[in-house]
């Protein structure tokens, strides 16, 4: 009769164990699969408030135009020299492939077209709640 019940342990503790690597083996490859399609972005300026407060960070959808273009109303991030802008579009000229960009928080549309090519992709999720959080933190940075 012990030997059942040591048996059986024995097997749930195996089971466990199977389990609890199949978990990490799914989290790895999640994180992979994240790495090559998505990007996080950290907001450094006000331009886009309300909608994207500073210290807010958002989720960057790279694969977002491989199919389509952007659309007036999207929010983009794009390089501009060595600088990753996040704006919104507000027109977008599909026969010289370029977009033009507008902070929301800002009075006139930004002063170049952005090229498609300039485009790194579409946020699709915002995290404006760590903002206060991201701000101290960097603020104790430069004590």
């Amino acid at each position: 009769m012990g030997g059942n019940v040591s048996k059986r342990r024995a097997t749930t503790n195996h089971l466990k164990t199977v389990i609890w690597w199949l978990f990490w083996i799914i989290v790895i490859l999640l994180l992979i699969a994240f790495r090559t399609r998505y990007q996080l972005g950290y907001i450094q300026s006000g331009s886009m408030r309300p909608t994207l407060e500073i210290g807010s960070i958002v989720v960057v959808d790279k694969d977002a135009y491989k199919e389509t273009e952007p659309v007036v109303g999207d929010i983009i991030m794009y390089r501009a020299g060595s600088m990753e802008v996040v704006h919104r579009v507000e027109k977008n000229d599909s026969a010289h492939k370029y977009v033009i960009t507008k902070g929301d928080n800002n009075s006139s549309e930004d002063p170049a077209p952005v090229s498609m090519e300039e485009i790194g992709g579409k946020v699709i999720m915002k995290f404006n709640a760590v903002a206060p959080l991201v701000r101290m933190i960097k603020h104790l940075d430069n004590l």
